[in-house]
């Protein structure tokens, strides 16, 4: 019979240590290993010691200094950039045009231009952790105060780099930047596809719902909007929510939620454009109500005036009025204003199909071949609406091909 635990014919008792000697033997293994693995990598301990003090975005980006007419540009594009994004130049020089004193940026056209490259704008006020936490999952921050891109922040030399308009980087102190407040302004770029990296807050979900619904994503706009409105508040966060959620059903087709959901808008604030011109659309495309909706559209263009939308508004009143002239000029003035504005192609060759109508109802029909065949060449791309589709090559059969010099 063998003993139990040993080789054969070899008592236990020869082959086992005690727990003492085991104890001292372990500890003995365990300095030899932290030993030997201070000897050989001392720099590779030190290196993931500095990597955890410094927050950086993944590729810094890079000015593109003397092509642009104005620095501030070159700034917002290096902004975009360091998202992954590259906006076209029309709308950036729609976003900080260079007629303003200054190239001041209209905040309302940034958030346009991210929306369209698949980014959300957010603009409010971030602390130190928050920024922290920011360049460490790649979310570039823009200083409006520095006219700067936060590049980095060491919290071993308790600096932070930013890169300035003139395409240097440079360094601040935390303390020199933050003065004694707890918070700073902070333009801050997201990827709303991405998980967010802090918890949003109600004028920020405003805007998120914004980007869904700029994208067709409807369902999704229509729950961030619900979210916001359904708290008990009484914000302009809850206006411009429930103006959302009137928007979103109209293009549902729900629309008795619509008018519920403008009404309580313009009930939380009175005379805001944006919700008036709603309404307006609301009573004109879909209720064939064209009285009470030109009186909501003229409120909404003499709070905003040379808004295109508006104007697009006010031209089909007039025209589903049988007012096709006094139309054309309401679309005339949109489509002026519509570069200026710096509008989605979709918005562009929505007024120019409404100024063909208003031409052919007018009578005009070489006006209306014209911004045709105008439309056709800009937005190849979009197709025809199915009224407009038949009247390609038809509207003009005297007048033969039109020179693109002639088209407005």
């Amino acid at each position: 019979m063998q003993p139990r635990g040993g080789f054969p014919g070899t008592p236990l008792f020869r082959f086992s240590l005690t727990a003492s000697r085991a104890l001292r033997l372990s500890a003995l293994l365990l300095a030899l290993a932290a030993l030997a693995a201070g000897c050989v990598a001392p720099s590779a301990r030190r290196g993931a010691s500095s990597r955890a003090a410094v927050a950086a975005l993944p590729s810094p980006p890079a000015m593109e200094t003397g092509v642009w007419p104005g620095r501030g540009q070159a700034l917002v594009r290096a902004f975009f950039a360091a998202s992954g994004v590259s906006p076209g130049e029309d709308g950036l020089l729609a976003a900080v045009p260079t007629h303003l004193p200054g190239g001041c940026p209209s905040l309302p056209a940034l958030r346009r231009l991210a929306r369209e490259n698949g980014r959300l704008w957010i603009a409010g006020e971030a602390s130190l952790p928050r920024l922290w936490t920011a360049l460490s999952r790649g979310v570039p921050c823009l200083f409006p105060e520095q006219t700067a891109i936060l590049l980095s922040y060491d919290r071993a030399r308790d600096r932070l780099s930013f890169l300035g308009e003139s395409g240097e980087p440079f360094f601040l102190p935390p303390g020199e930047v933050f003065r004694g407040r707890k918070s700073v302004p902070v333009h801050c770029l997201l990827d709303p596809e991405k998980p967010l990296p802090w918890r949003l807050g109600r004028a920020d979900r405003v805007e998120l719902g914004r980007y869904f619904e700029s994208r067709g994503d409807l369902a999704r706009a229509r729950r961030v909007y619900e979210r916001v409105a359904e708290a008990v508040s009484f914000d302009d966060a809850a206006a411009d929510a429930w103006s959302g959620l009137g928007r979103v059903a109209i293009r549902q087709g729900r629309l008795r939620a619509a008018a519920d959901a403008l009404g309580n808008a313009d009930a939380l604030r009175p005379d805001d454009p944006r919700t008036l011109n709603a309404i307006a659309y609301l009573r004109a495309h879909e209720l064939g109500e064209p009285v009470s909706a030109r009186e909501y559209a003229l409120r909404a263009d003499a709070l905003d005036p040379g808004n295109p939308a508006i104007l697009e508004t006010l031209g089909h009143v007039e025209l589903i009025s049988s007012r096709p002239a006094a139309a054309a000029g309401y679309f005339e003035r949109a489509w002026a204003m519509a570069d200026l504005k710096g509008l989605p192609p979709a918005d562009r060759a929505e007024i120019l199909d409404q100024l063909v109508r208003a031409y052919r109802d007018a009578g005009d029909r070489r006006l209306a071949s014209q911004v045709l065949a105008h439309r056709e060449r800009l937005h190849p791309g979009i197709p025809l609406p199915p009224d407009l589709a038949g009247l390609r090559g038809g509207l003009d059969p005297a007048g033969g091909s039109v020179p693109s010099e002639e088209a407005p």
